[in-house]
């Protein structure tokens, strides 16, 4: 006999009334799961209807400039197309974008990228959309005079942004939506009884408890709250208080937190998700161990240092502009200090082993990075590099110190510079009328790197692409500029050895005085 609620039943009935509750929540569960299956369909139908295929296709009649935009974006990368409407305020995209940038390089992708599109929304009446059908994320961005004004403050469709993006992750993180999965069900119905407390029209408690909204909402806050993620893209505090945020309460909160940080692709990146992406990051130096003569953990430094300098035409054109004379080719201390430095222009480098010939003792405060030389058995392996020009202006006032650094900055080979390109018309690198715009690229680039290096010029204009090449490279794959660089380089080097076979070098003397490395230097 068992004790039920204050009265005596036998094992039997308890065990029958077992089996019955059993049935009924199977035929709960059934009808729940299936009603959130029908709930988002017609969700999704809803959503069909309001972007009927011709309002989505991109428009005809969009202006040049727009046009050009929409073309150059380096956004690109991370969607399959974007679109911008002829009242997107421009200045404003460009900021939009290096938001959008700094953020989805730590977002999780899919397989499939999505569509970009930024417009008015105002017939929706929504500041942003995801429309499953056509995989594409929509968000309201007018000009800045004509933003609407909400309830809590001035606000953008850009705030929608995390929203939209947690209904493509929703749809594209596993074959099937994730918010239709068993594991996200009961979050939902925990959902959909708190929001009944707060006494909502039927068809705004339909809409808030569809699954997929279930899962951008609960996404936006995990974003918000648990990764810590801010910035303009995301919403402030202020509008985490509204009642579809309220129904999260602290103990479904938990649940969903723990729920998506059991994503794997998501557990990845959280901890990079905590910054403002409103704010610009400075650019971290490499870390470099102190031995570095495995060419592996070498090759893996230059790949990075490769990445930063680029990833955009802009600073490809800063490297290709001092690969000649101020960086010598295939010797990592150049690649590095540059990276390190951040200049546009890299300084000659001195290692610290040849001061320490000299013994001198760099004051604190001269810029030193780590570089590389190389041994005998060609290995490369850790040295500190100083700049000259900062060592210089330590050395000021002292005339012997000064000559001396000055030697250390030794003279290269210089040819006569009309002979060099006579020359380089008579190889490959001659231009022809067949070239196509991005074979005209390479030669110009590889050319100027050899002129640079072979005639010692030193007040050379810096190398830049032109506009054809410029629109060209940035509707490339992300790797074209790299694998450009890394080819002219290479091309470049081989190129070197066979024309000064054919030149003479002409006189080239010392910036100074002979040095004397028997002399102790005096401080």
């Amino acid at each position: 006999m068992k004790q039920y609620l204050g009265h005596r039943i036998s094992l039997s009935t308890w065990q029958a009334a077992y089996e019955k509750n059993q049935i009924n929540r199977f035929i709960k569960n059934y009808l729940e799961r299936t009603y959130n299956i029908v709930r988002q369909q017609r969700y999704e139908k809803d959503l069909d209807k309001q972007t009927h295929a011709k309002s989505w296709e991109t428009k005809k009649n969009i202006d040049k400039a727009t046009q050009q935009i929409m073309d150059r974006s380096s956004l690109h990368q991370y969607f399959s197309k974007i679109e911008l409407d002829n009242d997107v305020d421009l200045k404003a995209f460009g900021y939009f974008e290096d938001e959008v940038k700094r953020l989805m390089s730590r977002m999780p992708l899919a397989d499939n990228k999505n569509v970009l599109r930024l417009r008015k929304l105002g017939n929706h009446r929504a500041l942003g959309m995801y429309i499953p059908s056509l995989d594409t994320i929509v968000l309201e961005f007018r000009k800045q005079s004509e933003v609407r004004i909400a309830s809590y403050s001035d606000t953008v469709g850009i705030r929608s942004f995390i929203h939209e993006y947690g209904h493509y992750l929703d749809y594209h993180l596993s074959k099937l939506p994730l918010s239709l999965e068993n594991n996200f069900k009961p979050l939902i119905t925990q959902y959909a009884s708190n929001l009944a407390e707060f006494n909502l029209p039927d068809r705004k408690v339909e809409y808030l408890t569809t699954p997929t909204e279930v899962f951008a909402r609960g996404f936006e806050l995990w974003s918000y709250e648990s990764a810590k993620l801010r910035g303009n893209l995301i919403g402030r505090e202020m509008e985490y208080s509204a009642v579809e945020y309220q129904a999260f309460d602290s103990g479904l909160r938990e649940r969903l937190f723990n729920y998506f940080d059991q994503i794997p692709q998501l557990k990845e990146v959280k901890p990079e998700l905590a910054i403002d992406t409103s704010q610009f990051e400075k650019v971290k130096p490499l870390e470099t161990k102190e031995d570095l003569s495995d060419a592996h953990v070498l090759k893996d430094l230059s790949v990075k240092a490769l990445q930063r300098w680029t990833d955009n035409p802009e600073k490809l054109e800063q490297l290709i502009s001092v690969t000649g004379t101020s960086m010598q080719m295939n010797n990592p201390n150049r690649l590095l200090a540059l990276d390190q430095l951040q200049l546009e222009k890299l300084p000659t480098m001195v290692p610290a082993q040849e001061l320490k010939q000299l013994k001198i003792t760099p004051d604190q405060g001269i810029h030193k990075v780590r570089g590389f030389v190389q041994k005998l058995n060609k290995h490369w392996i850790s040295s500190e590099m100083y700049s000259l020009p900062d060592l210089l202006k330590q050395a000021k006032g002292d005339l012997e110190l000064t000559n001396q650094l000055k030697a250390l900055d030794k003279p290269q080979k210089q040819y006569n510079q009309e002979k060099v390109t006579k020359l380089l018309d008579q190889t490959s690198l001659k231009f022809k009328d067949s070239d196509n715009t991005i074979t005209k690229a390479f030669k110009r680039a590889e050319r100027y790197i050899l002129l640079d290096s072979l005639s010692g010029q030193v007040n050379r204009r810096p190398f830049r692409f032109t506009n054809e090449e410029r629109e060209l490279l940035n509707k490339g794959v992300p790797e074209l500029l790299k694998v450009m660089y890394l080819r002219i380089t290479e091309a470049a080097s081989k190129e070197e050895k066979n024309l000064q076979m054919k030149l003479q070098p002409t006189i080239s003397k010392n910036i100074s005085l002979p040095l004397n490395r028997s002399k102790t230097i005096k401080r």
